[in-house]
């Protein structure tokens, strides 16, 4: 029921807003806790540089660290989602040679669930769920996250779509 009200959440952030930025920050919000992981992170490709940019997170710690990451596209389980455009569950990220540390955090055992962002049919970055406590993610959690991360992409199509829009009408 509760993981219902916050794709019901997440829609309403979609159709009653065009601010990328906004949308992105409820959806980080939001996904984190109907999830119910630790923390949540929505990046963006910069496709001009080729990496993968935190474009919103939620996170109770080191929030400026994560959000100076920046990841080339195939590094790091987050960069790889975004390279091969598959969903993937990582359960022991201490034990994947792939998992990126973030500087300036503790080393710590966690679990990830990362899920592409796909706009106009190309990948346009990747949304990663940490675990942080003695947990792991299943299935569902996989089929959860990529809902939300439909809902995302429609939002970010459609916040591009209105940016571009606005850019000509005041040309």
């Amino acid at each position: 029921k509760v993981k219902f009200a916050g794709l019901l959440t997440v829609s309403n952030a979609v159709v009653t807003s065009l601010e990328l930025d906004q949308i992105l920050v409820s959806f980080a919000h939001v996904g984190r806790k109907v999830i119910q992981v630790d923390e949540c992170t929505v990046f963006l490709l910069d496709e001009a540089q080729n990496v993968l940019v935190p474009a919103a997170c939620d996170v109770q710690d080191f929030r400026d660290e994560v959000m100076a990451i920046r990841l080339p596209l195939g590094q790091g389980v987050t960069g790889n989602v975004a390279l091969t455009g598959k969903g993937e569950i990582v359960n022991s990220a201490l034990d994947d040679p792939r998992a990126v540390q973030v500087p300036g955090t503790p080393v710590e055992q966690s679990a990830l669930l990362c899920v592409p962002l796909w706009v106009r049919e190309k990948v346009a970055g990747a949304i990663t769920l940490t675990l942080t406590v003695e947990r792991t993610f299943h299935d569902e959690d996989l089929e959860l996250a990529t809902l939300f991360a439909g809902q995302c992409s429609a939002a970010i199509s459609n916040a591009r779509l209105y940016e571009e829009i606005r850019r000509a009408y005041h040309e």
